[in-house]
């Protein structure tokens, strides 16, 4: 799965339209470096928040920091 997906262009990325939240660890060990920016980038209006000192596992590892996140982003709109 990891070689194929996500399989998603940045076409299809530039036509979403949400709010989008994308939030990872800073020292993420799984997804390839630049590719929660690449994604945020790509996703008009898209919010790119990084955790420091976290990786792919930052929702376990830092979970009242990644709540914290993830309830601004949604309190706000």
């Amino acid at each position: 799965m990891w070689l194929t997906e996500p399989d998603f262009t940045a076409q299809e990325l530039a036509s979403i339209q949400s709010p989008t939240l994308i939030l990872d660890g800073a020292v993420e060990e799984v997804v390839r470096a630049g590719h929660a920016a690449t994604i945020a980038e790509a996703i008009p209006n898209a919010e790119l928040v990084l955790l420091p000192g976290v990786g792919h596992f930052a929702i376990s590892e830092k979970p009242a920091e990644w709540n914290k996140v993830v309830l601004d982003f949604l309190k706000d709109r």
